[in-house]
């Protein structure tokens, strides 16, 4: 597991790699099958405006149909959120850099990051998963 990261629903298929990365040692594996997720909670306040630049390197191989994507959701104070994605598509596709704007529509209490799969096959890594604002 990542440092800082949880998980739910991964299987032992879903590890940390040493055979494929963008940049240093390690990536993360997934294996499309089901329904998972790796979840970072960041417990940090914010106002209304921030933002932030969520980014990612991402390589894919044999992908099927189905939702697989970066997201990082604003939990706002007194309730409710706002959140951007990174959608990747179906398919096989080199290391590729990943980037989007994620902007607070409220004051928040927390941010939390996902790499959600939901895909009906193949493999997907990520690696150098960042958030970087104010």
């Amino acid at each position: 597991m990542p440092n800082r990261w949880g998980g739910y629903l991964l299987s032992s298929a879903d590890k940390r790699v040493s055979n494929t990365s963008a940049a240093g040692t390690w990536s993360f594996k997934m294996v499309a099958n089901s329904y998972k997720n790796l979840t970072q909670f960041i417990f940090q306040p914010g106002l209304a405006g921030d933002s932030f630049t969520f980014s990612g390197w991402m390589k894919h191989k044999d992908l099927g149909v189905g939702g697989v994507r970066l997201a990082v959701v604003f939990e706002h104070t007194g309730g409710g959120d706002n959140y951007e994605t990174i959608e990747f598509p179906a398919g096989t596709g080199a290391w590729a850099y990943h980037s989007v704007v994620a902007t607070a529509d409220a004051n928040y209490d927390d941010i939390i990051v996902y790499l959600i799969c939901d895909g009906t096959g193949g493999k997907l890594w990520v690696d150098k998963v960042k958030l970087v604002g104010p």
